[in-house]
């Protein structure tokens, strides 16, 4: 994916690699879920998401770098939808805590959580330069103990320990706010590996009673671009709900140094387009 940029110069095609089998899959779950889907894409509240949104469905079945559509800003970071000063911010999958260090810096005050022992080691030295508290746990639906397995970013609870993972305490919003005593929540960022549905059930009072800010990641299953947006839709309808699409920023993540500096000595941009990074805006 890295190197699209560098081949759309000559006209070249992109397309990411995987098995023809997986886009007959896609296309084939995709018409079983229309109606739903669709209820999703009326749900969207402006018309560039709902275009972002019919490109990101069209770019999963066909694998074509040129058929998804990237937006422009920082992700999370959606005009009207990022937390201000004095909000109180849940950050759900804080890896290195990169994004709370942002949320901290706007002037937030951010509860991070980050289940993977090695992410959480990582994030020691940010959330005390920057002032925010780093939990390590994972988020769900009720309170836990589970296996996960460790790879960096891509961090993923398991139903049993895995070679390099170990086993983490999870706790759900609701709990985690009452046991706190935080007089609200105003703002939930979740990047949690495919356990986002199952941490809104968790924080299914809170978003009801304090209708937060939401960014949550709708890329890592395949029925995310429309069970998210119905979930929190049931819950409150006064929601308004935005979707966006974006390139990955490997300027200091995923790559080494030699790679970045070959890649720019190649005049190639090191934001990665590619199917992930996919994200529901909720208001």
């Amino acid at each position: 994916e890295i190197y699209h940029n560098y081949f759309k110069k000559f006209n070249v095609e992109t397309i990411l690699a995987g098995n023809p089998a997986q886009s007959e899959n896609c296309y084939n779950y995709i018409q079983s879920y229309l109606p739903q889907i669709f209820s999703a894409y009326e749900l969207l509240g402006d018309d560039e998401s709902r275009d972002v949104f019919c490109h990101y469905i069209k770019g999963r079945i066909t694998n074509k770098i040129s058929d998804y559509k990237f937006a422009p800003e920082q992700q999370y970071w959606l005009e009207g939808f990022f937390p201000n000063k004095g909000d109180i911010v849940i950050d759900g999958g804080a890896y290195d805590g990169g994004t709370s260090t942002d949320f901290a810096i706007q002037g937030a005050e951010v509860y991070a959580f980050e289940m993977d022992e090695k992410n959480y080691q990582n994030c020691l030295e940010r959330a005390e330069k920057y002032k925010f508290i780093i939990e390590n746990m994972g988020l769900s639906s009720e309170e836990s103990e589970s296996g996960y397995n460790s790879s960096g970013a891509g961090s993923i609870k398991t139903n049993s320990i895995i070679r390099g993972g170990g086993i983490a305490k999870f706790i759900d919003i609701d709990t985690y706010v009452k046991r706190k005593n935080l007089s609200r929540i105003d703002y939930i960022k979740l990047d949690i590996e495919g356990s986002e549905l199952d941490c809104l059930k968790g924080a299914a009072k809170s978003i009801v009673r304090w209708k937060p800010k939401m960014a949550i990641s709708a890329y890592h299953r395949l029925n995310d671009i429309f069970t998210l947006i119905q979930y929190v839709h049931s819950l409150r309808s006064d929601y308004k709900f935005a979707f966006r699409h974006y390139k990955i920023d490997v300027h200091d993540y995923l790559i080494s140094k030699e790679q970045r500096d070959f890649y720019i000595s190649l005049g190639i941009e090191l934001f990665i387009p590619t199917q992930f990074e996919a994200v529901l805006y909720c208001k």
